[in-house]
């Protein structure tokens, strides 16, 4: 038996999984308890109204997709027991859980089809031989081959699927040696169902063509949070419910394009950096600099539920634990905040996020907060501070944006809002005075980095 096994990637057109050769496959999607473990509520019913929609779309076909909840290996262990497993066909990022994961399967003679990416199978050197670590280099070698790549397509071509003994429409379980059907609902998997903001909702074909009408101003207004700019894509090629290949042919086709491929490609250059440099996932800085960490508790879980008291961070955090979506200007805002004024370990930042972003993609999330903290790929962004009060200022003029996620301040003028020196001074009912002072917290982090000796390392 041949089993397909769908994980980030929940549609049925061009997809590189469901164009195998495969004669009658068994199809799977597994709820991997390790992986729920760190995911939020949002993004659990993101994935599970999906998940629900190409089981819908698989069903108008004849086929069925079974749902297990279980621990991957299990769950292929018990079918091996009474179905002789030839392959496994499925999707693999190059974070340290899917590595190892991908490893242990191959018993199963389980083969990655990674399909997130549109340059993946590509791994772009240096003259000297070495992986790139600047972007700019990177995008220049690397979208030579974007064209191309685009026009590939990949046909649906599922005739037929494997049955089991159980209903379709249940969540099926491991108890003992056995599999025990459940509910199909997010009670069975601890979570509440919860209503999501309408573009995790809409088709990703119909964003695209919402987003058709911004690309004209998005360069110019994608930093204003208040703005509604932006294409929300990035939830739906994190899971895969529209091709990658798909939004480079639309971007490619368009007019005034190019900042969008660029936010593409700095897509691709990070999971490319996590290709060539695994290491990063556990903290090992791309740059030659040791930083005095502080790990202050009350001050993360300040940053955490958004009361820091500087109001574009308390808005930014806010938006996050409430939509599971945080607009991209004030993710390095916030990000900053916590690293460079707070003097937070960058992976209490990035672990937080991945609970409870939608759009969490491993390389992505990690690729961007080294990028923030100075010690990823872009040596200059370690002398980079955001100023929330000047951000805040200039994106956010009329605190649009901060009045609706921070209520508190809805009485205060714009002026006010944006001054650190009246926050500090002032008492506003219900909010909190900043826990830092913006300046003096930006110096510490100037005395708290130290540059190691650069013998050995590569610029």
């Amino acid at each position: 038996m041949e089993i397909i096994w769908v994980r980030r990637n929940l549609r049925i057109e061009d997809n590189r999984l469901f164009s195998q050769k495969c004669v009658k496959p068994l199809l799977l999607y597994i709820f991997d308890p390790f992986e729920l473990s760190n995911t939020g509520t949002i993004r659990a019913n993101f994935i599970f109204h999906q998940l629900q929609m190409l089981k819908e779309k698989l069903s108008s076909f004849g086929l069925k997709l079974y749902v297990f909840h279980a621990e991957p290996e299990k769950v292929f262990y018990l079918l091996e027991e009474k179905h002789k497993i030839f392959a496994i066909y499925s999707s693999f990022l190059y974070n340290k859980y899917d590595r190892e994961l991908l490893q242990k399967l191959s018993q199963f003679n389980a083969k990655d089809l990674n399909d997130n990416y549109l340059l993946n199978d590509f791994n772009f050197i240096t003259k000297n031989g070495k992986p790139f670590k600047v972007y700019t280099q990177y995008r220049n070698e690397a979208f030579k081959y974007v064209g191309k790549l685009c026009e590939q397509r990949y046909e649906f071509s599922i005739k037929d699927c494997n049955t089991l003994p159980f209903d379709d429409n249940s969540i099926l379980r491991i108890e003992g040696r056995h599999i025990v059907p459940h509910p199909f609902d997010l009670k069975t998997l601890g979570y509440e169902q919860i209503q999501l903001r309408e573009e995790f909702i809409k088709r990703p074909e119909d964003l695209l063509e919402d987003f058709k009408e911004k690309l004209p101003a998005y360069e110019l207004e994608r930093d204003f949070p208040a703005k509604n700019s932006t294409s929300y894509l990035s939830a739906h090629l994190s899971f895969g419910t529209i091709s990658v290949r798909k939004v480079f042919s639309w971007a490619l086709s368009q007019k005034s394009s190019e900042k969008f491929l660029d936010e593409l490609m700095w897509r691709e250059f990070f999971n490319y950096i996590l290709k060539n440099f695994p290491e990063t996932e556990d903290g090992v800085n791309l740059q030659p600099v040791d930083i005095e960490w502080d790990y202050n508790q009350d001050r993360l879980k300040s940053w955490q539920e958004g009361k820091t008291g500087v109001p574009l961070i308390d808005a930014g955090m806010r938006q996050l634990n409430n939509e599971g979506y945080i607009h991209n200007r004030v993710r390095m805002v916030v990000a900053s905040f916590l690293v460079k004024n707070l003097h937070i370990n960058w992976l209490e930042g990035e672990k937080y996020f991945a609970k409870q972003l939608t759009d969490y993609d491993p390389a992505s999330n990690i690729g961007n907060w080294q990028w923030v903290s100075g010690i990823g790929t872009d040596p200059k962004s370690l002398y980079r501070i955001y100023n929330p009060y000047i951000q805040s200022q200039k994106f956010d003029p009329e605190c649009e944006y901060i009045k609706k996620y921070v209520p508190e301040l809805r009485s205060l003028e714009p002026e006010k809002i944006h001054s650190e020196e009246y926050l500090l001074k002032s008492t506003v009912s219900n909010y909190p005075k900043p826990i830092v002072k913006f300046s003096d917290s930006a110096k510490e982090f100037g005395m708290r980095r130290k540059r190691k000796e650069r013998r050995g390392w590569e610029f």
